[in-house]
């Protein structure tokens, strides 16, 4: 549709990182659908990344290599460990939603989440807020140094075709939802 559309986020599982070869089949995904890697972030779960094999380390990379993005998707919530953030070449760190919501009224909560933000920025990890449903949870962990937001404030799971329609409404209106911007 020639739509200069915004870094596509695709979830994977873990296990497709186990698998080699994958990051050609992937690359090759791409280039057939005229998608550029700088264009990608893929998005891995921390469970997903239990198995920190040689071909998953590998496989990572490689993606980051070829310009794919990486991105530790529900950060707190599986079996976090400061060791991904260390020494995995990741790009974007996706604050749980629990964390998100419970940093506003838990102060045990806040002090994880600061420190975890803290962590990332000193590492050159972008930070993204999970669930974010309200515009005082958006300027709040703005306020804590996320870079951006997302959840249902900004939008409900859309079809491909719904987005379509609204991506360009907003382009022809000079309309832009904000990830934190």
């Amino acid at each position: 549709m020639g739509l200069q559309i915004p870094t596509l986020a695709v979830n994977i599982a873990g296990v497709h990182l186990r698998q080699p070869g994958y990051v050609e089949t992937l690359l090759g995904t791409l280039h057939e659908h005229g998608v550029a890697p700088d264009e990608v972030e893929i998005e891995v779960t921390e469970t997903g990344l239990l198995d920190t094999s040689a071909t998953v380390r590998e496989n990572l990379l490689q993606l980051r290599q070829a310009g794919v993005r990486l991105a530790l998707d529900d950060f707190g919530v599986g079996f976090s460990s400061l060791a991904h953030l260390r020494d995995l070449p990741i790009h974007r760190l996706k604050i749980d939603r629990s964390f998100t919501v419970e940093c506003m009224r838990d102060a045990r909560t806040l002090t994880i989440v600061k420190a975890v933000i803290e962590m990332a920025r000193a590492l050159g990890i972008r930070i993204t807020a999970e669930g974010v449903e309200t515009r005082a949870q958006q300027d709040w962990m703005q306020q804590l140094g996320c870079d951006s937001a997302q959840g249902y404030l900004f939008s409900r799971p859309l079809t491909s075709d719904e987005f379509a329609r609204i991506y360009v409404e907003q382009r022809d209106t000079g309309q832009r939802r904000s990830l934190m911007h």
